[in-house]
């Protein structure tokens, strides 16, 4: 499938960010996400946690010092 994707909408839901996880990975698309004002934000999506478990994986490949791009796809 060669499959050439700049961005795409879809509204959030329980799996949603997985399935964002693997669109991303794979086609390299950009999301456009919509949230209620009240979403419950997840803290393991905060920078610090996303540091915190990169350096953990430093042995599987984690860099702290990459892009954040890079970082999350490596997660």
């Amino acid at each position: 499938m060669d499959a050439n994707v700049e961005s795409y909408s879809a509204d959030v839901g329980y799996d949603f960010f997985l399935n964002h996880a693997y669109i991303w990975f794979h086609l390299s698309a950009k999301p456009v996400i919509s949230y209620a004002s009240n979403a419950v934000i997840n803290k393991e999506g905060e920078i610090e946690r996303i540091d915190h478990w990169v350096n953990k994986l430093w042995k599987k490949g984690g860099d702290i010092n990459a892009k954040m791009e890079d970082k999350l796809k490596f997660l």
